[in-house]
């Protein structure tokens, strides 16, 4: 084998197969950062999940733990659902298709629902989806992290 493949296997091992096949994972908002730090420390001592990081992106401050688990608080008001279940959903014409499906089929089940577009990055890049169908949360539609964060970085040039 070539220096090449021995170089992007070691990097997938030290990356972790996890994050690079990403498929989502669910936002749990809390009330306050005091809550945020309480629940890290019971789910990581009896659940078993590790802390991976912190991540404050705009009102957000997102507290991160393996599993697809986060913990939010916001540091302003915002409307709309503080819990959400984001899906890693490849291509931005499969998350169109994706949004538009959910949409006709609770609107025909008769549930009132929106698609939304609340993040600063272009369009059909994160698609929340909100429904008197889901009971206080959302489904966010969206690109794997690694293209999430590479669109941020262009939008900061």
């Amino acid at each position: 084998m070539s220096q090449m493949v021995y170089f992007l296997l070691g990097v997938i091992a030290a990356i972790g197969w996890r994050f690079i096949f990403e498929r989502g994972h669910c936002v749990f908002g809390v009330a306050s950062p005091y809550v945020q730090e309480v629940l890290r420390c019971i789910v990581c001592q009896y659940a078993g999940l590790r802390f991976l990081s912190r991540i404050k992106s705009g009102p957000t401050n997102q507290l991160v733990l393996s599993g697809g688990t986060v913990f939010c608080w916001f540091a302003t008001q915002m409307s709309g659902p503080k819990n959400v279940r984001s899906l890693v959903v490849w291509g931005k014409r499969r998350r169109l298709r994706a949004a538009q499906s959910l949409f006709l089929n609770l609107r025909e089940a008769g549930f009132g629902v929106k698609i939304s577009e609340p993040l600063p990055f272009p369009a059909g890049i994160f698609l929340l989806v909100t429904s008197d169908a889901f009971l206080d949360c959302a489904i966010a539609l969206r690109p794997h992290w690694l293209k999430m964060i590479w669109l941020s970085q262009q939008r900061a040039r």
